[in-house]
């Protein structure tokens, strides 16, 4: 929980010591093999997830060994693995001994805390856009907007009274902290979210326009309070959003051209950076830290083709496992209100909302993606089979925070 909840505020914990951020995570790792290994229980837990994120792991290091003269392989090696195993561990652990809503519990939170840095900075400290503890506004609106469809879902649907005080005020920090950030693929993300919420019935359209009716009553007198941010935010905005579009394309054209010169393995993780000068065509000459602002062909053209399908199939195996939950749950539980299925649906409006976001930007070494991807595998598993016992099971707990510790809703083995 402390790895899914300070991930979103890594740029407060790096400010604080360069090390604090590997902190959790590292000791969730060892914590993982330890008790795995003197548990006398295999370590991993079998889905085409995990093994996708094995497999990229193999064809990352495939790749940097290949690519080691770039500059940035080892680099960003050390960037890569470390997501590919933790990703691993939370599907592990996800299944068998933490309930997949305490992860997404924990995600909420330090999303929400990020909003809370991100409306500070933005109304008290100056900055044209809002960025809190993220550099980038638009790292930042990706950060949000992939808790958005938490918070809806705990909001609407979990009836314990304290998901919703958790929740509730989350959404409304989420919501106008990615406004905050200017962030056209914020705006673009939160779209989507909202219509996969009607199609799924998670939100009724009455609801849905009560609800804009009465942020935009509020934002009027809000405008008024801050104009001059406000105003200063957009004319930035303004300024550079023509700049952006054409550098995007340089960007996504250089990036072509790698995946198209090296499909095998790619120009090697971080080649990008190293080799965008001459593949843009000298087009940004002062670009010191350039990324391809699209996280697919930023994946193809550093990593290769192969390594491409790969995270796509990964990308495709979060979807169908949190659609095959949904389908599980829905036909052997407590119908609607059943807190795996609503976990299934939380996770894949994440995860659409991590790929939308991810068109306009290079998001693969962020938290996220890996733990959306973790949190559908998780809750495929505990859907197979044990439906009888974990319908009892939620019988007993009810619909609060009772079981998060623990396995329930669903087999404890696979």
């Amino acid at each position: 929980m402390a790895t899914l909840a300070l991930a979103p505020l890594e740029g407060y914990l790096l400010a604080v010591n360069p090390n604090l951020s590997k902190l959790a995570p590292a000791l969730f790792l060892v914590t993982w093999v330890v008790h795995r290994v003197f548990g006398g229980r295999a370590i991993g837990t079998s889905h085409p997830v995990t093994w996708c994120a094995l497999t990229l792991l193999v064809l990352v290091l495939a790749s940097a060994a290949v690519n080691l003269d770039n500059g940035w392989a080892l680099v960003y090696t050390v960037r890569w693995a470390p997501f590919l195993v933790l990703t691993v561990a939370m599907v592990d652990v996800l299944t068998h001994d933490v309930h997949p809503w305490a992860a997404l519990a924990a995600f909420l939170t330090g999303a929400a805390s990020c909003g809370v840095g991100a409306l500070v900075s933005f109304l008290f400290l100056g900055d044209a856009r809002a960025t809190g503890p993220l550099d980038d506004p638009n790292d930042l609106a990706y950060v949000l907007t992939a808790a958005v469809p938490v918070a809806i879902v705990a909001l609407v649907h979990l009836k314990d009274s304290r998901w919703k005080l958790l929740a509730a005020p989350a959404l409304l920090v989420l919501v106008l902290g990615a406004a905050a950030t200017l962030s056209r693929g914020g705006a673009i993300a939160v779209t989507v979210v909202l219509l996969w919420a009607l199609a799924r019935r998670l939100v009724r359209v009455r609801t849905a326009a009560l609800c804009a009716v009465l942020l935009a009553l509020a934002a009027v007198p809000a405008f008024d309070l801050v104009r001059n941010v406000i105003d200063g935010a957009l004319a930035q905005k303004q300024y550079i959003a023509s700049t952006n579009i054409e550098t995007r394309q340089l960007r996504w054209l250089a990036a072509a051209r790698m995946m198209g010169d090296h499909p095998l393995l790619g120009v090697g993780p971080g080649g990008f950076r190293t080799g965008y000068v001459s593949y843009g065509r000298l087009a940004e000459l002062d670009a010191l830290t350039p990324v391809a602002h699209e996280m697919y062909l930023e994946v193809g053209a550093e990593l290769g083709v192969i390594a491409l399908l790969v995270f796509l199939a990964a990308i495709a195996a979060g979807f169908l496992a949190s659609e095959a939950a949904v389908r599980n749950r829905g036909a052997d539980s407590a119908g609607r209100r059943d807190r795996l299925r609503l976990a299934a649906l939380a996770a894949q409006g994440s995860l659409l909302a991590v790929c939308t976001s991810s068109i306009f930007l290079s998001e693969e070494y962020y938290m996220p993606l890996w733990a959306a991807l973790a949190i559908t595998a998780a809750v495929h598993r505990r859907s197979e089979g044990g439906a009888r016992e974990g319908l009892a099971r939620h019988r007993r707990d009810g619909d609060g925070w009772s079981g998060v510790a623990g396995g329930g809703d669903g087999p404890a083995r696979t």
